[in-house]
């Protein structure tokens, strides 16, 4: 990871990851420097932030439609709708935080500093996060983001600081 991401190294492009992390500003810089369109697995999943989940079909409907394009970026933590693209992703990073308590706090503070939700919303991402990290509840028995990348790990990159985003977005 010594030099910025460039554009033309792939058409297929899937940032993945924790909440919190920098997939959507990541995405969003690349969709900007290469001139095309991103797409967010947390704007098809969630009909409202945190807390009403979309009909499970029709998201799939949405992101298949997506991953069967030639060209795309995807982004977004829902497992159940990236893995989808992971085998026609030509690029993978996936964004993870080293700890569940740094990325809590990192959320919080994102939304004090930056108001881009309700307070409930808020509550149910961190309660969303730690059902997540620890496969309880509805994320009981559901694969980690290891396990689902493990065959695809020729392609992906690991993104753990904001140091390495901005570095990938040649800001550093």
């Amino acid at each position: 990871m010594k030099e910025s991401f460039k554009c033309q190294s792939a058409k297929r492009i899937l940032v993945i990851g924790d909440a919190g992390r920098g997939k959507t500003t990541f995405a969003n810089h690349i969709a900007r420097a290469c001139e095309r369109p991103a797409l967010s697995l947390d704007d098809v999943l969630w009909k409202e932030k945190y807390t009403i989940i979309e009909n499970e079909s029709l998201a799939l409907d949405c992101v298949r439609r997506m991953f069967k394009k030639d060209t795309w970026i995807v982004e977004g933590t829902s497992r159940l709708l990236a893995q989808e693209g992971l085998k026609r992703a030509e690029v993978i990073f996936y964004f993870k935080h080293r700890s569940l308590l740094w990325q809590l706090m990192h959320l919080i503070w994102r939304y004090v500093r930056k108001h881009d939700s309700r307070f409930p919303e808020l509550c149910a991402l961190l309660v969303h996060t730690v059902y997540k990290r620890y496969h309880i509840g509805y994320e009981r028995g559901q694969k980690s983001w290891q396990e689902l990348l493990q065959p695809y790990l020729s392609k992906v990159t690991t993104v753990e600081s904001f140091d390495q985003v901005r570095k990938l977005m040649g800001k550093d």
